[in-house]
């Protein structure tokens, strides 16, 4: 069984074993499969219904310790093992994992089947494992590794929305998720990323960002539109967006089962219907030339222009015929700052399993995806972003 399987089958699937147990004593240990144990310290639950606590809770795997909690609260409805079988409510609180510097305050799932967790390449447990009511959120977020440490005060899932097929199956119309508050701090004054934060005069990366997926069924063809809205205090802001359309069977690939085994032929009727890429500068570009000024000690101005020559020998080199088009923008950017907008918005949805006969020919595939690059100065955008579709803004 899968790692993300053993830990999905400890926390959920193995609560009726726990609930046998009753009101436990000190240190009990169930073995929920050969390799599979979780130790607890006290709680009790009912054996009817599975309601109850946990305290002082470990889980293992093979002897070893994956993680701890210091409190396991659940209640969940239906029979376990069966499909009825849904987590009403879960709840764990100050997650420490062993072989990760991860903790998490607090993790919480609502509305779930163990299925989701369990069996992650079953289009059906995924369907009937979420519903309009399901969520979950993790809150007080902690890692520190490689130089950097990472918090983050939450992340939530949004509504989940549901429509149906044709032969009345369940269809995920509308789902997403919010981070916010995510914090990268260097802890050494050394290296790539330390360097590019202390030139934006910030002392860490602070980020929030929202993404949403919204699927519509037209004439038997899933339209996908995948949004991400990003702010990077002292860097900028990043609004992206992409518009997809597949048949059913491809969506059910490439979102609903497990996408680790995808074939080429899989998705060769998945298409790029349009995409819009919008970056905003509040730091980012100054920052940079300031790098690359120390690194080639030389002055700012110098960087730059420097930067830009590079910028315009190889967009020459590799795309003669679209340069002319593409660098004009990017040397107005990197000059004064402001919006850099990319778009695409081919005259017909043109099918991701072309872009590798455009390998040698990158021009056609400029031309035949109507790929643009546009610069606004900032007093043009008045410093707020809005995204919208792409064809509605692409002129």
């Amino acid at each position: 069984m899968a790692m993300v399987e053993k830990i999905g089958y400890a926390l959920f699937g193995g609560m009726a074993m726990w609930a046998m147990v009753g009101t436990a004593q000190a240190q009990v240990t169930v073995y929920l499969e050969d390799d599979v144990k979780v130790t607890f310290s006290s709680g009790s639950f009912d054996n009817r219904n599975l309601n109850g606590e946990i305290q002082d809770v470990a889980i293992f795997i093979d002897d070893h310790r994956l993680l701890t909690a210091d409190e396991v609260e659940v209640d969940s409805s239906g029979q376990p093992g069966t499909p009825d079988h849904v987590i009403k409510l879960l709840r764990m609180k100050n997650v420490y994992f062993d072989d990760l510097p991860l903790s998490i305050k607090t993790m919480f799932i609502q509305d779930m089947a163990p299925g989701v967790f369990s069996d992650l390449s079953n289009h059906s447990a995924h369907m009937s494992a979420i519903t309009d009511s399901s969520k979950f959120t993790l809150t007080g977020m902690a890692y520190s590794a490689h130089g950097m440490s990472m918090t983050i005060d939450s992340i939530t899932s949004m509504p989940f929305t549901f429509g149906a097929l044709a032969n009345g199956d369940p269809f995920l119309r509308k789902l997403g998720s919010k981070v916010e508050n995510m914090i990268l701090t260097p802890l050494q004054n050394r290296g790539t990323f330390a360097q590019f934060i202390a030139a934006t005069g910030e002392q860490n990366l602070t980020l929030n960002m929202t993404q949403t997926q919204v699927n519509e069924i037209r004439n038997g063809v899933v339209s996908t539109d995948i949004t991400l809205n990003t702010t990077m205090k002292g860097i900028g802001n990043l609004d992206a967006q992409l518009g997809m359309q597949m048949s059913v069977d491809s969506y059910d690939k490439l979102f609903m089962s497990d996408a680790y085994d995808l074939e080429p032929d899989d998705f060769v009727d998945v298409a790029l219907d349009d995409m819009s890429i919008m970056f905003t500068d509040y730091g980012a570009v100054n920052a940079a030339l300031q790098m690359s000024a120390l690194e080639q000690n030389v002055d700012y101005n110098v960087a730059r222009d420097q930067t830009i020559k590079m910028m315009q020998s190889a967009f020459s080199s590799f795309l003669p015929n679209s340069a002319r088009d593409l660098t004009p923008p990017l040397d107005r950017f990197i000059r004064d700052s402001g919006q850099l907008r990319l778009s695409a918005v081919p005259d017909r949805p043109f099918p991701f399993a072309n872009i590798m006969q455009y390998m040698f020919a990158p021009d056609a595939a400029i031309k035949d995806l109507n790929l643009k690059l546009v610069h606004l100065p900032h007093d043009n955008d008045n410093n707020a972003e809005t995204l919208q579709k792409t064809k509605a803004v692409v002129r």
